[in-house]
């Protein structure tokens, strides 16, 4: 994933943070063991999103490359 960005005043570039960040933030402020819990399940699924999404790339780039082998063998094979 690409990190978030935001304009500071100055014209710079600043971090955005993430929506897992906001549930943290949220169970610190309402500061109960049942938001601290929440917080911690939607970081933990936020990073396995990342994770699977992560892993499809993997193979989407591995599919390709193997697509362009077999395309090159091909066009050899055809052309003998």
């Amino acid at each position: 994933m690409r990190p978030q960005t935001g304009v500071g005043v100055d014209g710079g570039i600043l971090p955005m943070p993430s929506p897992e960040h906001g549930a943290i933030v949220a169970a610190t402020i309402l500061n109960s063991p049942w938001a601290t819990e929440v917080s911690v399940y939607v970081v933990r699924a936020f990073v396995k999103l990342r994770e699977l999404l992560a892993s499809h790339r993997a193979l989407a780039k591995r599919l390709e490359e193997l697509v362009l082998t077999t395309d090159f063998f091909d066009y050899r094979h055809q052309g003998c």
